[in-house]
């Protein structure tokens, strides 16, 4: 690629060794859907309800994986990633050929890019610890998942934090909670007879699609994983959509 420079001088721009591209194109052929967990225990009401349902062989199963909540979640991340590297990589190749562009703009634009597109990335990979912490002021033990997040530099550390349940409180409470806010109504213990009498932890229903959620096959790590992918979501879109983009 040829780009004009000051003076009307010509440049060489040789595409694949920018390393704004670079960075860009860096996941280009990593597969985060693959490559992510499933650490909700969700089952479909259509198979739970079958006579020969194992509930093992379900897990084991790539089925498992695509009707998983959480991979749900992970596939709109993905579109979005595509979407924002695309548009990244287009107004950068703009950038390159407009010549009443200030070098603070440039850095600016750059910058605003690459905080976003490393945003997305920690929230695939996903990469969390969980605490156990004390309040002092009220004597109570909590939970507490951290994770990555990048600042409005580009530096990206162990500094995004949620409290997940206290001590002692079990995990159904925060899923049931979880998935409220998600909008699916939320009933416990329900029982089935076929062949034999089943009781399904918790069923969660939306838009006449109904699921079975093993909460006692999740430990906490699970929900910890659940939850900070959730969270994390949820404050990019509102700081991002709000700006129409």
């Amino acid at each position: 690629m040829v780009k004009k420079g000051k003076h009307n001088t010509e440049l060489e721009f040789d595409f694949n060794k920018d390393l704004f591209v670079q960075f860009i194109k860096l996941d280009d052929n990593f597969d985060y859907a693959e490559n992510a967990s499933v650490p909700d225990k969700v089952v479909p009401m259509a198979e739970y309800i079958k006579d020969d349902f194992d509930v093992q062989k379900w897990y084991m199963s790539p089925s498992s994986k695509s009707n998983s909540i959480y991979h749900g979640f992970i596939n709109n991340q993905i579109e979005e990633l595509n979407t924002v590297k695309a548009n990244a990589l287009n107004d950068y190749l703009n950038s390159l050929v407009q010549t009443n562009q200030t070098l603070i703009e440039s850095n600016r634009r750059l910058t605003y890019w690459r905080v976003r597109i490393l945003r997305l990335r920690e929230i695939l990979k996903g990469r969390f610890s969980t605490l156990l912490v004390s309040h002092t002021k009220k004597d109570q033990k909590y939970y507490v998942v951290k994770g990555y997040w990048s600042d409005d530099y580009g530096n990206v550390s162990r500094s995004y934090n949620k409290s997940i349940l206290k001590s002692g409180v079990s995990l159904e409470t925060k899923l049931q909670d979880i998935y409220e806010q998600l909008e699916y109504d939320v009933r416990m213990n329900v029982r089935f007879k076929k062949d034999r009498i089943r009781i399904a932890d918790m069923v969660i229903n939306k838009n006449n699609q109904e699921y079975v959620v093993e909460f006692a096959k999740m430990d906490l790590d699970d929900l910890a994983q659940f939850y900070l992918n959730y969270s994390m979501w949820l404050d990019y879109l509102a700081l991002y959509k709000k700006e129409g983009k």
